[in-house]
């Protein structure tokens, strides 16, 4: 069941839960390594110049 995020804290605790999916079903060692996680920091899935450029 849904819940409403009342806090700075309980939403931290829910954003690091999604992160942490890839690394939970086995996909990867580390959230850094999924492709599509914004844990990852050096891949881009697009590049924004090329499309506002």
């Amino acid at each position: 069941m849904p819940e409403l995020i009342v806090s700075e804290e309980f939403y931290i605790t829910k954003a690091n839960y999604i992160v942490q999916n890839p690394v939970r079903k086995g996909y990867v060692r580390s959230a850094e390594y999924w492709v599509y996680s914004s844990a990852n920091k050096d891949e881009c899935l697009l590049d924004l110049d090329s499309v506002y450029g």
